[in-house]
C-alpha cells in the first residue's frame, strides 16, 4: 500500500510539474530542461519578535515591521508597515488592535 501510493504521488508530481525540481528535498527533475527552486525556510527569532497579542505578533524587519497572524501550521503576514522605530511600533500594534476588532 505505502510503495502504490508514493508511486501514485511521484506519477502526478511528475505529470503536473515536470519541469520543477527541489533538490534539497530529494526531488530530481522529471524533465532534462527542469528549473530549479532552492526554497529557504524563513526562520524568525524569538528577538526579533517586537509584539504579540492573542494570534497576532509583530517582527521587526530591516525595513519597519511586519504584522502576521497564526495559523494551523504556519503564520502569515497580514500588513507591512514601512515606518522604523517607535513610530513603525507604534502603527503595528495599531494594525494588530485594527485587525482583532475586525476579526481577522
Amino acid at each position: 500500500m505505502v510503495k502504490w501510493l508514493a508511486s501514485l504521488v511521484k506519477e502526478v508530481v511528475d505529470q503536473s510539474f515536470p519541469l520543477i525540481a527541489f533538490p534539497q528535498f530529494g526531488v530530481e527533475p522529471a524533465a532534462p530542461n527542469c528549473r530549479f527552486f532552492h526554497m529557504e525556510a524563513l526562520m524568525t527569532k524569538e528577538s526579533d519578535i517586537a509584539y504579540e497579542d492573542g494570534p497576532f505578533w509583530v517582527l521587526q524587519t530591516p525595513k519597519g515591521f511586519e504584522v502576521y497572524i497564526n495559523g494551523i501550521t504556519h503564520a502569515t503576514r497580514c500588513a507591512r508597515i514601512g515606518y522604523k522605530g517607535e513610530d513603525g511600533l507604534k502603527r503595528a500594534i495599531a494594525e494588530v488592535n485594527r485587525r482583532k476588532l475586525i476579526g481577522r
